[in-house]
C-alpha cells in the first residue's frame, strides 16, 4: 500500500546491489512499510533506468559492484536528478569510502550487516529531509517567480508612465517622492537631481505639499482632488488621488500635472476680446 500522506513519486525507491540477498532483503523490508521498490544488480542497469526517464525518491547503492561501482553511479545519477536521496550500502572495511560518498552528495551510509530498524530509520529521516529541501526549493522558486512578475509589472508601469505627456509624481505615506516620469522633470528640471526616494519637502513645491496633505490628512473625502497651481511661468491643473489597494489604508498619493498654460492664455485673450466688444 502507498504510505499515508506521500505521493507515488515519494515512495519510489531503487536498491542497487550485486548481492541477491541484500537486494531482496531491502526490497521486502521497504515493501512491508508501503514503499514501491525496484532493484538492479549492477550500476549500469541502474543507470539505464534513469536514462529512460525513471525517477526515484531514494536510491540504496552498494559501493563495491562490477561494471560500474557505487561512486561512479552516484556521480552519474546526480546529473539526472539532483534531489534524489542517496544512501550508501557498505562493508565495514569501506567506511572511509562511504564517508567520501557523503561528501559527494550521498545523504548517509549503512554498514553491512544491518537490521530492518536501522534501514527504515535512515530512510525515514532521509526522506523527511528531502521533503523539506524540496519544499524550500519550491518556495524559493515561487518567490523568485513573484519577484520577476513584480519587476515585470513595475517595468511595464514605468514604461507607460514615462510615455505620458502629463507629469506624474507618486508620493508614499512617509511623504517621500518614490516615482516621477520624464514629463514631471520638464515641469521643474531640478527634480531630476533628487534621488529616489526624496522627501516631498525637498521638491520645494508648497502647493503640491498642501494638496498631498489634504488627501493624507483626511481633509477630503473625494477620491480625486483637483487644484490649479503655478510653477515658474507655467500653469498646471493637478489631479491628486490616493493610491489604494483593494482593502486597507491608502499607500500614498499620485499627482498628475496637466499643462494648461496655453489654455490660460487663450482664456485671457477671449476675456480681453469680450471686454473690447462690450466696450465698443
Amino acid at each position: 500500500q502507498e504510505r499515508d500522506g506521500m505521493s507515488e513519486e515519494e515512495t519510489q525507491i531503487l536498491v542497487v546491489d550485486d548481492e541477491h540477498g541484500i537486494r531482496e532483503g531491502c526490497r521486502k523490508i521497504l515493501i512491508s512499510e508501503g514503499y514501491d521498490v525496484e532493484t538492479a544488480d549492477n550500476g549500469l542497469k541502474a543507470l539505464d533506468k534513469f536514462t529512460n526517464g525513471k525517477r526515484y525518491a531514494a536510491a540504496l547503492i552498494d559501493l563495491k559492484m562490477p561494471k560500474m561501482d557505487g561512486m561512479e553511479l552516484i556521480k552519474n545519477i546526480q546529473e539526472y536528478d539532483r534531489d534524489i536521496l542517496i544512501i550508501v550500502i557498505t562493508a565495514y572495511a569501506s567506511i572511509d569510502t562511504a564517508v567520501e560518498a557523503t561528501k559527494r552528495g550521498a545523504y548517509g551510509y549503512i554498514p553491512k550487516p544491518f537490521t530492518p530498524e536501522e534501514l527504515l530509520l535512515l530512510i525515514r529521516n532521509g526522506l523527511e529531509k528531502r521533503a523539506l529541501s524540496l519544499e524550500t526549493k519550491m518556495l524559493r522558486e515561487e518567490r523568485e517567480k513573484r519577484l520577476l512578475e513584480v519587476a515585470f509589472e513595475r517595468s511595464k508601469s514605468n514604461t507607460i508612465i514615462n510615455c505620458m505627456t502629463d507629469g506624474v509624481i507618486v508620493i508614499n505615506n512617509s511623504e517621500q517622492i518614490v516615482l516621477r516620469n520624464e514629463a514631471a522633470l520638464r515641469i521643474k528640471p531640478e527634480w531630476a537631481y533628487l534621488p529616489l526616494p526624496s522627501s516631498l519637502e525637498a521638491a520645494d513645491c508648497n502647493e503640491l505639499s498642501k494638496l498631498v496633505a489634504e488627501i493624507t490628512d483626511g481633509g477630503s473625502d473625494r477620491m480625486v482632488v483637483s487644484k490649479e497651481i503655478t510653477i515658474g511661468k507655467s500653469h498646471y491643473m493637478v489631479n491628486a488621488s490616493p493610491v489604494v489597494e483593494s482593502v486597507g489604508e491608502p499607500m500614498g498619493v499620485v499627482a498628475v500635472f496637466r499643462d494648461i498654460t496655453a489654455m490660460k492664455k487663450l482664456e485671457k485673450a477671449k476675456s480681453m476680446f469680450v471686454s473690447m466688444v462690450a466696450h465698443e
